[in-house]
């Protein structure tokens, strides 16, 4: 298993910061919210797929030939648990988002809400594109289609969330979650939360 390095978890941090940016001047300035939107991410290059192995997942290198004896006692490998599903809407929990972040793992998290609730209180980090937004879109620009997103709204009654990654699994994003308790149950959970406008 691979051990995660400060270096990577800066790389990443870096990455998801760039890719935040970038799509908040993307959607501000497709909206009238500002400048123009730039044509291509940040650093002048097509988004890169982020790393396919990460600190809490590595592929399976293992040969028929490394395959325990019969009888033999079977390696220990880590069991990655099926997401949650509500039908065809993944889920995640709050208290794996705050580590992700935490971590510096690879992810976008989007704040499905409109920009006077994003203002007053949302998720660090969190981009504001709210669902009219996201549908009109049809893409979230530079963000690779299999770059882990999580959306969320403000509680788990709120329907916001996960219309967007309905809409966001239907452009052909692959790795798109709900974060159904919300803002509510981030707070809930103890985890601090920003105000104000983005940066970028």
């Amino acid at each position: 298993m691979g051990v995660s390095r400060p270096q990577d978890r800066s790389r990443q941090t870096g990455r998801r910061a760039q890719l935040a940016a970038f799509l908040t001047a993307s959607f501000l300035g497709a909206c009238g919210g500002g400048a123009s939107a730039p044509s291509r991410p940040p650093d002048g290059q097509p988004a890169a797929a982020p790393s396919a192995a990460t600190p809490d997942v590595q592929p399976s290198t293992a040969s028929a030939a490394e395959a325990p004896p019969a009888g033999g006692a079977a390696r220990s490998e880590p069991v990655v648990p099926a997401p949650a599903a509500d039908g065809d809407v993944l889920l995640v929990d709050v208290t794996e988002v705050n580590e992700k972040l935490a971590a510096g793992a690879p992810l976008l998290v989007l704040d499905a809400r409109g920009r006077a609730d994003y203002e007053l209180e949302h998720l660090p980090g969190a981009v504001n594109v709210p669902l009219p937004k996201i549908a009109a879109a049809g893409q979230l620009p530079g963000v690779p289609h299999d770059y882990e997103i999580v959306v969320y709204c403000s509680a788990e009654t709120c329907p916001l969330s996960r219309e967007a990654v309905r809409a966001l699994t239907g452009f052909g994003y692959t790795n798109v979650k709900d974060m159904r308790a919300g803002l509510v149950g981030w707070k809930q959970a103890g985890f601090e939360t920003a105000r104000g406008k983005e940066r970028g």
